[in-house]
């Protein structure tokens, strides 16, 4: 997915905008990690059936990053 696809496919409402920025800051992400996380919240909440990511879907995401970073040290 290209940067316009992100923008389009993995739109956050206010409060989920708001909370990403927190997830950004407390984990340190970069742009890329950032644009990373929110294709597995878009994923997630695929497989929810919402065609909308929610505040649940990010910290899902962003769990599943703790996690690998955890795992292989990155």
């Amino acid at each position: 997915m290209k940067r316009a696809e992100i923008r389009d496919c993995c739109a956050l409402g206010v409060r989920e905008e708001s909370y990403m920025e927190q997830i950004y800051e407390r984990m340190h992400l970069s742009p890329r990690g950032c644009e990373r996380l929110l294709k597995v919240a878009r994923t997630i909440a695929d497989l929810e059936g919402s065609t909308k990511i929610k505040k649940a879907h990010l910290s899902e995401a962003a769990g599943y990053r703790s996690l690998e970073e955890k795992l292989w040290g990155r």
